[in-house]
């Protein structure tokens, strides 16, 4: 059974974190959420129908408000985004949480609706399953929501989460050149012991054909396989991870794919369901980052910056065509000028 939070021990410690944190934008992590199925939710919607879990890791809501050390509301909504990463793809959800769903005094998750441009209800919503109750609802069901006050409970979670660590992925820009790129995987503390797998996901670029299909760590002597998982052991704090890059000889411009953590075992973190950092290969010239196979660091050093010219759209079909226009075309493809 989940331990009931006092509100009044929960205020002392908001209190405490608005007196010690600087002002940074309020975020809270889940692992698992749902999106409803119908087309017509809004900001005050009773329920929401649920089938299965979004597909997707890093699932986030932080505060619309920058500025934001706490969660606020503003006529019973509380503004932000849910930011995920799916197939390799960085999703962002413009909206609010105004609802929530509990039982009893237990809270078990957020009701969140998204928001159009114009800051509009834009007929979709969101559950986003407070971590300790992702078991409770397993889906194909319909979930009422409840319009009393959430944000103590939000802010409760944003509280016990803050006393976590936290896991994150370093970005990195590489020229097409560069041999390898590497990343540094990070904790906040180095009180924390944990093991994850590394995986790569495809982009514009595409794993196993711009990058290598395996990853490598350095274990402080050498670069070895990150097949079986990495540890990151209480005293360590950073572990550097690298992909291998293909440099070929097709103009492909900038490419992008992410290297995330997967879910992390072994520790309790803020974002167990795990991190991800986008890595940007240059294939136009504009970077000269280069990763040698004897870099030890995640700080690149200064190379070539490759560059193939400029990307080529494929067509098919017919299309006309004045005289001065330069037309390119690979071997094995057909091409017929009437």
């Amino acid at each position: 059974m989940k331990t009931q939070r006092p509100h009044l021990f929960a205020a002392l410690l908001l209190y405490l974190l608005v007196a010690v944190l600087p002002a940074q934008a309020a975020r809270v992590y889940f692992n698992k959420i749902y999106k409803g199925t119908g087309t017509a939710y809004a900001a005050n919607s009773n329920d929401i129908d649920i089938t299965s879990p979004l597909s997707g890791t890093s699932f986030a809501f932080t505060s619309e408000n920058p500025n934001d050390a706490l969660f606020s509301e503003v006529g019973n909504n509380t503004a932000g985004y849910i930011t995920y990463l799916s197939g390799g793809t960085t999703v962002s959800v413009r909206g609010g949480i105004s609802r929530r769903r509990k039982s009893g005094q237990n809270n078990q998750a957020f009701y969140f609706y998204g928001k159009d441009v114009n800051g509009l209800a834009d007929g979709t919503a969101y559950l986003l399953m407070e971590p300790d109750d992702e078991l409770t609802f397993p889906g194909n069901q319909n979930i009422n929501t409840d319009g009393s006050g959430y944000l103590a409970d939000l802010n409760a979670f944003l509280t016990a989460q803050a006393a976590l660590p936290v896991i994150t992925v370093s970005s990195v820009t590489v020229s097409e050149a560069s041999p390898y790129a590497v990343v540094a995987i990070s904790l906040t503390t180095t009180t924390t012991s944990l093991t994850f797998t590394p995986a790569l996901a495809s982009g514009t670029a595409t794993v196993g054909t711009d990058t290598g299909a395996s990853l490598e760590y350095f274990n402080g002597a050498s670069w070895v396989s990150a097949s079986g998982g990495i540890p990151l052991t209480a005293g360590a704090t950073t572990v550097l991870v690298r992909a291998s890059i293909v440099n070929d000889s097709s103009p492909e411009g900038l490419e992008t794919f992410t290297l995330t953590t997967g879910l992390l075992t072994g520790g309790n973190v803020q974002n167990n369901g795990g991190a991800f950092g986008t890595v940007t290969i240059a294939d136009d010239g504009s970077s000269a980052n280069v990763f040698l196979a004897n870099n030890n660091t995640s700080t690149p050093t200064s190379g070539t910056a490759d560059s193939d010219g400029a990307p080529v759209n494929a067509v098919s079909g017919a299309r006309t065509v004045d005289e001065d226009t330069a037309l390119t075309f690979t071997a094995g493809n057909t091409l017929s000028v009437t």
